[in-house]
């Protein structure tokens, strides 16, 4: 997924890939930035689009603008309206449905900075009023825990619920509320996007595209995914390396404290094999951690770093890496105008049941079986996969980088998938002791009954028993599987 990190925030440049003919789209905050250029690109592909700010002038310009870009030449609904106060919302939803007669896409775009200290004795209402800045990053926060939890609960509605976490996004912010000229605030937009891996700050237009494809068909099996739009700002600033002393040292007792496996890795012998006996030591069930010496700065040991991780705590580990080394060749790369991303599907129709002797009829259950335990209600296809790798190798993902962009219906358990699998393909393996394993009767009507022929003389493990010939199930599993 390679692409440039360039954009050009011009109207004639916007994505036509994403049809919209026939949906309604409701952008507050849409007469100005982000939510007029997201606006523009859901008007230019089809959409009839509701315009909404304090604004009036800005209201109408962004309106005859939609206009002038779509394809039918639909008009947008201009609504003037302060979306902080609840009459004002009643009546954005109420001539948005009585002009059009549905909703189809909600971009909650608008948004202000109350300033708040934590020591306020009125902090809740000052964060209402707007004092200082923690209440604002608090309800930042808040709000990508909203996301996940409305998209399981209105996936079975067919809704989809996403969150857009943008960077440093180019704007007239610091000329509106700062005073500064033109030429003063793109000084300083360009002095922070000299930090940023991809070289710049965003331009509205990355946002928009990052909405335009989360409300696109493109993107159906993607619900309570947040997608970080930053041009690899937080990639940059979670790279921890070193765990032989100081801060690495430190990181790597802690998790080893809470249970992880961990690698330490460090130039000196010495100090790496002594951290390694401590997170042993602090390990609550004794987990050894790897000791591996090495230089990160020299290829041949970054790669035998990875490669001895990998060996040694195999596949679930692996995933856990590829994301950590997404974010941190998207660092290294990005000043050299590359750009790297990971994909990390849920459970997804392919072969590999296959391998479990089943039937069709068997294995189409076990899949449908799985995917009405998803928000969505359904799992993932191919195509899921292969739309959010064009999205993020295409030009409209200019700004997004070190990113993991989560498509997987929104399951509730991540590892649910590796589970599933292998326990459905020890269905069919012959076990070193003389014993097979076999399904019993509609095995996939329940997901977690099968039945043991056990050798002569063995008793069964120790394992809680349910009534029946033997029959066991798995009530951890079911418990992660329904919650």
């Amino acid at each position: 997924m390679i692409g440039s990190t360039q954009c050009n925030n011009s109207c004639d440049k916007m994505s036509t890939t994403y049809d919209f003919t026939g949906r309604v789209a409701l952008i507050t905050g849409s007469s100005s930035g982000i939510g007029a250029a997201t606006a523009l690109l859901l008007a230019k592909s089809g959409a009839n689009v509701v315009i909404t700010g304090r604004n009036a002038d800005n209201v109408s310009k962004v309106c005859k603008e939609c206009t002038d870009v779509s394809p039918k030449g639909l008009k947008a609904l201009p609504v003037v309206a302060d979306v902080t106060k609840e009459e004002d919302l009643d009546r954005l939803l109420d001539t948005t449905i009585k002009t059009f007669g549905k909703l189809d896409i909600l971009v909650n775009n608008v948004g202000f900075g109350p300033l708040s200290s934590i020591t306020d004795d009125n902090y809740v209402e000052n964060h209402r009023s707007g004092k200082r800045f923690s209440s604002y990053c608090m309800s930042k926060a808040a709000l990508d825990m909203f996301t996940k939890a409305i998209a399981v609960e209105l996936g079975p509605k067919g809704i989809r619920v996403n969150s857009v976490n943008p960077g440093y996004i180019y704007t007239n912010f610091c000329q509106t509320n700062f005073e500064m000229t033109d030429s003063e605030g793109r000084e300083l937009w360009d002095k922070l996007g000299a930090n940023y891996p991809v070289g710049r700050v965003g331009e509205s237009l990355d946002v928009a595209n990052a909405v335009a494809y989360l409300a696109s068909d493109q993107a159906s099996f993607i619900t309570g995914t947040k997608l970080y739009v930053d041009g690899g700002h937080i990639a940059s600033n979670t790279l921890i390396t070193g765990s032989s002393s100081g801060i690495g040292a430190a990181t790597a007792l802690l998790l080893a404290k809470s249970g992880a496996n961990v690698v330490i890795t460090g130039r000196i012998a010495e100090n790496v094999n002594k951290i390694c006996k401590q997170c042993t030591e602090v390990s609550p069930k004794g987990l050894k951690a790897l000791p591996v010496v090495a230089d990160v700065t020299k290829e041949e040991d970054v790669d035998r770093l990875l490669d001895t991780t990998i060996k040694t705590f195999a596949y679930s580990m692996s995933k856990a890496a590829m994301d950590m080394f997404a974010k941190c060749i998207a660092v290294d790369l990005g000043p050299k105008g590359i750009r790297v991303n990971s994909v990390n599907p849920g459970a997804v129709r392919t072969n590999i049941i296959r391998e479990a002797s089943l039937s069709d009829e068997q294995i189409n259950a076990i899949w449908d079986r799985m995917g009405s335990q998803y928000p969505v209600g359904r799992c993932g296809e191919g195509l899921d996969i292969a739309n959010a790798v064009a999205y993020l190798a295409s030009d409209q993902a200019s700004f997004v980088t070190g990113t993991i962009l989560v498509v997987d219906g929104e399951m509730k358990h991540q590892v649910l998938y590796a589970i599933i699998m292998t326990i459905f393909l020890m269905a069919t393996i012959k076990l070193s002791d003389g014993s097979d394993h076999y399904w019993g009767h509609n095995p996939y009507s329940s997901l977690g009954y099968y039945n043991p022929v056990r050798p002569v003389n063995r008793p069964l493990p120790n394992r809680r028993k349910y009534p029946g010939q033997g029959v066991r199930r798995f009530r951890p599993f079911r418990n992660s599987l329904y919650g």
